[in-house]
C-alpha cells in the first residue's frame, strides 16, 4: 500500500481553511486502514508494518487536531 499526495494549504482572511466534511473524512479512512492494520495483514516485515501503524497513528492524531 503507498499514497503521496501534494499538499496545498490555502488562507482566508489570514486564517487556514479548514472543512470539517473533508477532515471527518480522513479521520474515517485512517481509521479504516488502522482496522486493517489490526487483522495482521501481510507484511514484507514486521517493521514495514510497524512503520505503517505508527504513520496510521500519527495521521489519526493530527486530524483529531485539527
Amino acid at each position: 500500500m503507498f499514497a503521496h499526495t501534494s499538499p496545498v494549504y490555502f488562507l482566508r482572511d489570514g486564517n487556514k481553511v479548514r472543512e470539517t466534511a473533508s477532515i471527518t473524512y480522513l479521520e474515517k479512512w485512517v481509521e479504516g486502514v488502522l482496522h486493517w492494520l489490526s487483522t495482521d495483514p501481510p507484511f514484507a516485515n514486521q517493521m514495514d508494518r510497524r512503520s505503517a501503524q505508527e504513520a496510521a497513528d500519527q495521521a489519526l492524531r493530527f486530524y483529531k487536531s485539527l
